[in-house]
This record gives C-alpha cells, structure tokens and sequence, in this order.
C-alpha cells in the first residue's frame, strides 16, 4: 500500500501528536526525525505555533 503522504508531511504527524499531548522527550525526538528528513525547522516552527489555538499555552 503506498502513502498519501510526502515523507515531509509524515514528517509533521509526530511533531503535532507530541506538542498536543505535552510530550517533551517525545517531541524533542520527533522534531530531530523529521530534521533528518529534510524538514524545514520552519515547518516544524509552523505546525506548534498553529496548535497554539487548539492545546492552549502550557501544552503548546
């Protein structure tokens, strides 16, 4: 079965899961995969400023 997805947008899946749940280690984790994937720092920047609205502050 192929992916819908760009390996890019994979990329920001764990990135969004863990800033929603407050995940830190996990985050730290998912940010430094998706870096290696070639995700702009921006991307990953972009995807925690939008939860922002969703998780609230101290979550995001």
């Amino acid at each position: 079965m192929t992916s819908l997805f760009h390996p890019l947008e994979r990329a920001i899946i764990p990135i969004a899961i863990s800033t929603a749940l407050g995940d830190m280690p996990q985050l730290v984790l998912a940010i430094e995969q998706g870096l290696d994937q070639q995700l702009p720092i921006s991307t990953a920047k972009e995807v925690m400023v939008h939860l922002h609205a969703y998780v609230g502050f101290p979550v995001a």
